[in-house]
């Protein structure tokens, strides 16, 4: 068994980045309610506590396991292996989605004549000498990497004082009925819902395994929703027009036409969140196809996985409007079983069986 490496700490603040290097996700339901986007923000909040409860619950019964390994106890050794090997593809579909994502935007926002396969393949590289550093390590910059982007964040906030109108937020619940259901479905599933990834590394945590899940997801939750809230409050029906709100956000931020060009400041962010979204999401891949597998090490699989991961963001959509359909009518449905039917069928499973590790 693998010593405890990881803090609760870090752990915590591991999560915390991870939810920030979804922001960009938000043009997944921003559109469909656009100035009442933070109701299904707040909303997904609340609904997802419980799945919280329900990780941190496998974890902590389940103490010094994985999440393949919590897979072979309660379904058994061919059954929880399969089930482990439907997580990974899980796994990697949203390291391709995220990689995909902020590829995306520095193609069409900050190097247009670049193709996106330049960044994708920058962005896995760094990731992967992470990943083979250790997810320890990873896990440890969080705290540097999380500092700089408050930083950051309260300092836009502060400068867009002056652009905040309230009226903004009017009139509220003024929308279909059934685009708030389809995006809060959207925002439990993803982003809030893929820190299920985490429980690949609980078993070499330390520390209250469930306050650090707790905590990680309510700070990187509502950090999420406070910068919705700004985006809203800036660019009101707007939001339903641009590709991405924060970055438009801050593009508006003029003061006496000596500091301009601010909008460079959330390319910093989302590169670093992004970073470490993915060398998260990375790590589990590569720790979970060892795990199953039966091998000891699992570094040498990190550059085959890499390419796989970049040939298939390649591969993945021809277009950002391709992108955005699919994660605003598709992923949700896709994610429902990985975030939300198999944790609780395994949690209740275990519970029935009476299950637990010592």
């Amino acid at each position: 068994m693998t010593a405890l490496k990881i803090k609760e700490r870090d752990f915590t603040i591991a999560m915390i980045c991870f939810l920030q290097g979804s922001t960009l996700f938000t043009i997944f339901f921003a559109p469909n309610l656009k100035w009442e986007a933070w109701i299904p923000a707040l909303a997904g909040i609340v609904l997802t506590l419980p799945l919280i409860w329900v990780y941190s619950a496998l974890a902590t019964t389940f103490s010094g396991k994985s999440l393949c390994g919590i897979n072979e106890i309660v379904f058994g050794k061919a059954a929880g292996k399969i089930i482990s090997c439907m997580y990974i593809f899980y796994f990697i579909e949203i390291t391709v989605l995220s990689t995909d994502n902020i590829g995306s935007f520095f193609s069409d926002y900050i190097m247009p004549e670049t193709p996106k396969a330049v960044f994708f393949i920058m962005i896995i590289v760094v990731c992967s000498f992470a990943v083979r550093s250790g997810i320890e390590n990873i896990m440890k910059m969080g705290f540097v990497l999380l500092a700089f982007v408050t930083v950051s964040v309260v300092v836009n906030i502060l400068l867009l004082a002056n652009k905040i109108n309230l009226k903004n937020f009017l009139p509220v619940f003024s929308q279909e009925f059934i685009k708030y259901v389809q995006s809060v479905h959207t925002v439990v599933t993803m982003p809030f819902g893929e820190v299920v990834v985490f429980l690949m590394f609980t078993h070499i945590t330390s520390g209250n395994i469930k306050r650090g899940y707790l905590l990680g997801f309510l700070i990187g939750a509502l950090s999420i929703l406070i910068i919705i809230i700004r985006d809203i409050s800036v660019l009101g029906v707007a939001m339903s027009i641009v590709s991405v709100p924060s970055y438009e956000a801050l593009r508006l931020i003029d003061i006496s036409n000596i500091l301009t060009r601010i909008e460079v400041l959330i390319s910093f962010n989302m590169v670093i969140m992004s970073f470490m979204k993915i060398s998260v999401l990375y790590c589990a891949i590569v720790e979970g196809i060892a795990e199953v597998a039966g091998t000891k090490d699992y570094k040498h699989q990190v550059w085959a996985m890499g390419v796989i991961i970049i040939c298939f963001a390649v591969l993945g959509f021809e277009s950002g409007y391709q992108e955005v359909e699919y994660g605003m009518s598709y992923h949700a449905f896709f994610a429902t079983p990985f975030t939300i039917i198999l944790p609780i069928a395994t949690l209740i499973t275990a519970k029935l069986r009476r299950l637990k590790t010592v």
